[in-house]
């Protein structure tokens, strides 16, 4: 049908009216497969561009295994169709240990049969033992007794473990056998079936680790998609998006509560757990995910997991079934889960650079953002809640008794009214934007440099200018010429040109983030640093992260790009193995293993002199936003705090929201 051409003028329509007939009913017949799909005749006009995103997602899949022996494949969450795979014999053909990849199954079957609940708590002893078999953790030392969600998120095998010796191996298999495994999934002729266990319950299983449970990477991804999207177990195709029609294999009932607890579980591996360090919670996606690492079954070699699943960027925080968008998995031989995540970054960073472009223009623009927004300034009439990291409490309190904590911690040593005044905006303005921060955590925030570093200090005990600066512009907030909530960060020196930060952590840019000049943060104490550090020191430390790990030696440090805000954009490291990382990942790897006081900002230069690598830079923190030291020296001046947010935030509105403050529900 597609190769016939109907070729007549006005004239013969009159003449020839067999023609027209025959036309209709090829029209009809070309077009019946959406007539009985949707109930009316649907052409998509933009399939074209949802092909040419498909063939950007194959080239970054690519880009996620070179170097590795594995296989990558991602696929639309909604419908199954695949749109991007590499190697796709190992993605069929073959069968693996699954490793905590599978944990999120066991947690659901666990849920299901009560032997656990949400509020269901261990303590973990950090290694797991039973008979022969011995398993240890390898999240931090001394965490309160975990839930569920904190399990997932850390992987915890001692939480695991201890699942697996209450958990029926009946249920278990049956809840394995409800999503697909133990199947040919249908895409290919020469399929693995997997292995689902059978018989009497082994602890191994739900540590995913043995050969009684053997899962292929494309039956594992079309089990992750049904997991979250309402449960909609999908047969994977490979198809164009014109016309496609998705074939659904199954319906699996699925708990909205369990569901919570186990996208929590996943959304916090990728906030502070296994998935922490490969950079995908900065992306401007909402993305979750699992790692797992498994033992070979022909060696005692590891092969490593890790399926993250995204909403695109206008969906709001709160992920539903439907708001679900891309699956993508990445399977490594002789690997582990964390490497496996950070690859997969450079598909999501695909996605969120052009991947939803084809269905947002196919629905019509949509402004998600303006009603998560609302909902924000809705929801905020209710108190907030504050987790003490230190103390390890969670408290409620209103938002501007938490305004009032973060600015007596943030301005600490600030004495000029007029700056305490953009802090606290700023402080509020990034609060209700970021009010879901920690919703897997069961509280809005923690007291950390991950939220806002916080004083549970109470109106008492804070100074009376931090409380003036507070009170007098309550409800004062920043939106963008969008009406948007803006995106208000703030640091302790720019260094002398604020942050980009597209350039800065790769995410989407913003007009007000753009990097601008500041010559009042010149002459302050961050203007300028020199740090020495071994070449020893830097080796180990950079050791510490898959990104950047070059072996025992390093024998390079090269800036390759500098933005135009002076930082560096893109560095290499060079030893027995050779990265391309950016520069604010180098900062922070080097600071979380050598100290924070090192490496103060990523705008510096580099050069070796012996056995040192020396570092000449200047600004503390990330820079972007606001500037506390160069909003110092504009309010020492008499430059009112409305002025300098104009200056470190160009082209935004400060408007009064109608926030009303709650005494009677604060508890300090």
């Amino acid at each position: 049908m597609n190769s016939f051409i109907l070729r007549f003028n006005a004239s013969s329509l009159a003449l020839h009216p067999l023609v027209l007939a025959f036309a209709a009913l090829a029209l009809t017949l070309l077009f019946l497969p959406n007539v009985l799909q949707h109930g009316f005749m649907e052409i998509s006009p933009r399939s074209e561009t949802s092909d040419e995103v498909d063939a950007g997602l194959q080239r970054a899949a690519l880009l996620a295994i070179s170097g590795h022996e594995g296989t990558v494949i991602v696929m639309e969450a909604q419908t199954g169709r695949i749109r991007a795979m590499v190697n796709p014999r190992m993605a069929t053909e073959q069968a693996f240990a699954p490793g905590s990849t599978i944990k999120p199954f066991a947690t659901l079957a666990a849920l299901r049969s009560g032997v656990i609940n949400e509020k269901s708590r261990l303590l973990c002893r950090e290694t797991y033992r039973r008979g022969d078999f011995e398993i240890k953790c390898s999240h931090a030392k001394e965490q309160p007794p975990l839930s569920p969600r904190q399990a997932l998120a850390y992987s915890c095998n001692y939480f695991f473990g201890e699942l697996g010796e209450r958990l029926s191996a009946e249920k278990f298999a049956r809840t394995l056998t409800s999503f697909g495994f133990g199947e040919p999934t249908g895409i290919g002729s020469n399929e693995a079936r997997g292995v689902v266990p059978r018989g009497p319950s082994a602890v191994s299983n739900t540590l995913g680790e043995g050969d009684s449970l053997q899962v292929t990477p494309m039956q594992l991804i079309t089990a992750y998609a049904a997991l979250v999207n309402g449960g909609h177990l999908n047969w994977p195709q490979q198809a164009s998006a014109f016309r496609f029609i998705p074939k659904e294999r199954a319906r699996i009932d699925i708990a909205a509560d369990h569901r919570q607890v186990l996208i929590d579980g996943m959304r916090g591996a990728i906030e502070y757990g296994t998935a922490e360090k490969s950079g995908l919670g900065s992306l401007p996606l909402n993305i979750l995910g699992k790692t797992g690492t498994s033992t070979a079954n022909d060696s005692a070699q590891t092969q490593g997991w890790f399926v993250g699943l995204a909403t695109d960027q206008d969906a709001p925080n709160v992920m539903t079934p439907e708001s679900v968008k891309l699956v993508v998995l990445v399977f490594f031989k002789h690997s582990h889960g964390a490497e496996s995540a950070v690859a997969s970054r450079v598909v999501f960073e695909e996605f969120a650079r052009l991947g939803s472009r084809g269905d947002k223009e196919a629905r019509g623009p949509v402004n998600t953002e303006q009603v998560d927004a609302s909902a924000r300034l809705a929801n905020i009439r209710m108190p907030v809640r504050v987790h003490l990291a230190r103390e390890n409490v969670t408290r409620t309190m209103s938002l501007e008794d938490y305004v009032l904590g973060v600015v007596s911690a943030e301005g600490s040593v600030e004495n000029e009214l007029e700056s305490l005044k953009a802090l606290a905006i700023a402080s509020r303005t990034y609060a209700l934007r970021n009010l879901y921060r920690h919703r897997g955590d069961d509280y809005d925030f923690c007291t950390l440099t991950h939220c806002q570093r916080y004083f549970a200090i109470g109106r008492e005990g804070a100074r009376d200018a931090v409380v003036r600066a507070v009170d007098e512009t309550a409800g004062e907030i920043l939106r963008d010429s969008d009406s948007q909530i803006v995106e208000s960060y703030f640091s302790a020196s720019c260094g002398g040109m604020t942050a980009n930060i597209q350039t800065l952590w790769g995410v989407a840019p913003k007009s007000y983030l753009r990097g601008t000049r500041d010559d009042n943060c010149r002459d302050r104490p961050n203007s300028s640093w020199t740090d020495v550090i071994s070449a020893e020191s830097l080796a180990a430390a950079l050791s510490s992260d898959p990104r950047s790990d070059v072996g025992p030696a390093l024998n390079s440090v090269r800036l390759l790009k500098r933005d135009s805000t002076g930082r560096a954009e893109l560095i290499e490291v060079s030893g027995a193995r050779r990265h391309t990382l950016r520069g604010w990942d180098f900062k922070i790897i080097v600071g979380r293993a050598l100290g924070w006081h090192l490496l103060k900002s990523s705008r510096f230069e580099v050069s070796r002199e012996g056995a040192n690598y020396i570092f000449h830079g200047s600004g503390f923190g990330h820079g972007l936003g606001l500037c506390q030291e160069g909003a110092h020296v504009m309010a020492a001046n008499g430059i009112g705090y409305r002025q300098i947010l104009a200056r470190y935030f160009p082209g935004t509105t400060l408007r009064k929201e109608d926030l009303v403050r709650d005494k009677s529900r604060t508890q300090i």
